[in-house]
């Protein structure tokens, strides 16, 4: 409804517009201005044409006839007409027979008229994001009132290929700014309920911040309401915060199979916290029990999020220091307790950037992990890590040289571990590029040698990338080729050996420690035969003990018809055990407007579908209608859930699901 009100208050301004043009323009009588021929105003970034136009100078009366055409200069906006009317001195005027086009919006009316400065009237319109030869999905009403902030509309009919499929005696939406108001409704049902009615409501409370309330009702579940406030603090900084409480029926129902019954809570709750204020941000995100999630979304990755986070954090960035404190906790939901969860309770981190001294260049960083958990053993660490580099550029070749010194030093009530690391780590690095071309063809290599030192192992715990304190004394050599035209890429190429000169490394997976002198050696192969077409393959293979530590085959298509994309994962333990052993395959096909697709995730190890779903549906010029079955594995315990949803979006603008079946 926003073309309504510019079309009419453009006309209106026309009148005091200069820049005019047309074939004729006579003067009749004391007060009568008759434009014709290709009549032109242009005002403020807009376009006003007409065949003829007269302009009552007395009454402030205009008139405008034939091909009455009305465009936005940036071409978002443009409508056209038949007659045109309006009353400079009343802020009154009509438009006829309108249609036209307002961002994706395609809009029409028989008679548009502004009665007073902020009110508008429209009589027999319609509104679609179809292209306007093909107006299959059209929302028709006999007539709306439009004011400053609301659009009113009367007898209301959604139509699918002109036969009414939906109909509203009123309608009221806002527009313009942020308005109050209620938000579409998700209803339906599933195997545990008759009834699911969820009814957000939204209220802008000013220009900066607004609020969501949420009333969730199950006529079995839990029945629950939300509550949502948002804050512009200022251009970068922000406040966003929810609660959501849900009262579960007492005794537990048929979803509580298989859960362990401690887990149950009459009272569920969901506390979620985002807050950015310059260098401090926070996040909170508490559930009552590890199957909230599960119970309350219909979307597939929110109920199988693995954990939830909360954390306070502060960051001070300066000319030579960078400074890092947080304090983070993890709530685990694929255990009925969180006792296993380690918790960052604090850390803190100084990070002094690179700094000039002679030739070589210095930083450091320097740290402090508090690593907490209920069940598992806690450790604090110190580290403090200063580093040195220097580039020389001998017999003309680029050498790259840095050294690392590591201090370590771990503390906890229970340790069966070094409880100190001192060592250090030096690399030296010599890249050589090469550009080859071949007619059209450019082949670019970047072969690099790499010696890299560090003299000890250590039984530290593996808590994170830091405590990756290996020896070594290698060789490695690396290449990297690119095989491209002048518009695009056709394949790259990675390679990776190394050779320990310690006759010893660990095992990349389970960090066994193997008595050999060639290291694994790792392969990237991507090639790219279409633009939309991408292969690809990344090995790594032990060849002293014969394993494929990790090897995965991918392929992604993108075509006018078909979008496909598949995926092969296996890795393995020194033992050549596997750890990991699934393919993944997703496909959407598209028909003369018939849609089809899913995906499906498979897992060799425990020889359980770990995810299937399947769609069918249609895809209109600005619609989409399609049934969606989803099957999920949630573990021995709970067995596999299955879903059913009618999914439709109409105007291509948002997706609606009713949820049907979910056992």
């Amino acid at each position: 409804m926003i073309p309504i009100l510019i079309v009419l208050t453009l006309l209106i301004a026309v009148g005091f517009s200069s820049t005019f043009s047309a074939k004729s323009l006579k003067r009749v009588g004391d007060f009568l201005w008759i434009a014709e021929g290709e009549v032109e105003v242009r005002f403020k970034g807009f376009l006003f044409r007409a065949d003829e136009v007269y302009y009552l100078e007395i009454t402030g009366d205009l008139f405008a006839f034939g091909n009455v055409e009305v465009w936005k200069e940036d071409g978002s906006f443009e409508v056209f007409g038949s007659y045109a009317y309006v009353n400079f001195n009343e802020n009154r005027g009509v438009f006829l027979d309108a249609h036209g086009r307002f961002r994706e919006f395609y809009f029409g009316a028989k008679r548009i008229e502004r009665i007073s400065e902020k009110v508008f009237k429209v009589e027999e319109g319609e509104v679609t994001t179809c292209p306007p030869s093909d107006k299959e999905l059209k929302v028709c009403f006999r007539k709306a009132k439009i004011t400053e902030g609301y659009v009113t509309t009367y007898r209301n009919r959604l139509k699918l290929f002109d036969v009414p499929i939906f109909y509203s005696p009123i309608s009221v939406f806002p527009v313009g700014n942020r308005r109050s108001g209620f938000l579409p409704p998700m209803i339906g049902s599933n195997s545990y309920n008759n009834l699911i009615f969820i009814q957000p409501f939204f209220w802008a409370i000013s220009r900066d911040k607004d609020a969501t309330f949420t009333l969730d009702f199950r006529d079995k579940q839990a029945k629950g309401v939300s509550v949502e406030y948002r804050q512009a603090l200022s251009y970068e900084d922000r406040i966003f915060s929810r609660i959501s409480f849900y009262k579960e029926p007492v005794p537990a129902g048929e979803w509580w199979k298989g859960r362990p019954f401690s887990t149950f809570r009459e009272n569920r709750y969901r506390a979620e916290l985002s807050l950015r204020l310059g260098n401090f941000k926070a996040g909170l995100d508490l559930i009552s029990d590890p199957y909230f999630l599960e119970d309350v979304y219909f979307s597939q990755n929110l109920r199988t999020m693995p954990y939830t986070l909360s954390y306070l954090s502060y960051s001070k960035a300066t000319k030579r220091t960078y400074l890092y404190l947080t304090l983070r906790s993890f709530y685990d939901t694929t255990s009925p307790n969180n006792d296993r969860s380690l918790n960052l309770l604090p850390e803190g981190l100084i990070y002094v950037k690179p700094f000039t001294s002679g030739p070589f260049q210095v930083s450091l960083t320097s740290s402090f992990t508090n690593f907490l958990s209920k069940e598992e053993t806690s450790v604090r660490r110190f580290s403090f890590i200063p580093e040195i580099f220097y580039h020389s550029t001998p017999f003309g070749f680029n050498n790259l040289f840095s050294l690392k010194l590591i201090s370590n030093f771990y503390a906890s009530q229970e340790q069966d571990y070094d409880n100190f690391v001192g060592t250090f780590k030096l690399e030296d690095r010599v890249p050589i590029f090469n550009r080859f071309r071949f007619g059209s063809l450019d082949l670019d290599t970047v072969i690099e040698g790499v010696y890299s030192y560090s003299p000890r192992n250590f039984n530290i715990p593996q808590l994170d990338p830091t405590d990756a304190v290996n020896r070594e004394n290698r060789f490695s050599l690396r290449l990297n080729q690119t095989l491209s035209t002048s518009y695009r890429t056709l394949a790259t190429l990675f390679l990776e050996g190394s050779y320990n000169l310690l006759a010893s490394y660990r095992f990349p997976t389970d960090s066994q420690i193997v008595k050999k002198k060639l290291l694994p050696v790792r392969g990237i192969l991507s090639v790219f035969p279409h633009e939309k077409v991408i292969f690809t393959q990344d090995t790594l293979f032990d060849p002293n003990l014969s394993v494929f530590v990790r090897n995965s085959s991918s392929i992604s298509v993108e075509l006018e018809k078909l979008t496909f994309s598949g995926s092969y994962l296996v890795s393995r333990n020194s033992k050549n055990d596997r750890l990991e052993d699934q393919y993944n395959l997703s496909a959407e096909i598209n028909v003369k407007g018939f849609i089809t697709g899913g995906s499906y995730t498979f897992d060799n190890i425990t020889d359980k579908e770990l995810f299937s779903s399947l769609f069918l549906g249609y895809a209109g010029s600005c619609w989409v209608f399609k049934v969606s079955f989803r099957n999920t594995y949630y573990g021995q315990e709970k067995g596999y859930l299955k879903e059913i949803f009618l999914i439709f979006n109409i105007f291509n603008l948002q997706d609606f699901k009713l949820p049907l079946r979910r056992r």
